[in-house]
């Protein structure tokens, strides 16, 4: 999954966020509704200006459980 600024992918909508991530920015955002695995060593630490709300965060939480349901 992944932020990005765009309503749709393709055929496929994008989860809205509740509140832009970034700190200062006051337009929408959304997270890509797909997920897509790697080794953790291509990752880096968290951005530091971003930060979910609680809010935003549950909502990817039950996106990511459903998309597991489905790979079962």
């Amino acid at each position: 999954m992944g932020l990005t600024e765009s309503a749709k992918r393709g055929h496929h909508k994008n989860i809205e966020l509740s509140k832009n991530p970034e700190k200062g920015k006051t337009d929408l955002a959304y997270i890509r509704d797909e997920l897509r695995y790697d080794n953790k060593k291509n990752f880096s630490s968290p951005l530091p200006n971003y930060k979910l709300s609680d809010k935003d965060t549950a909502k990817i939480q039950a996106a990511v459980e459903k998309h597991k349901q489905k790979k079962k």
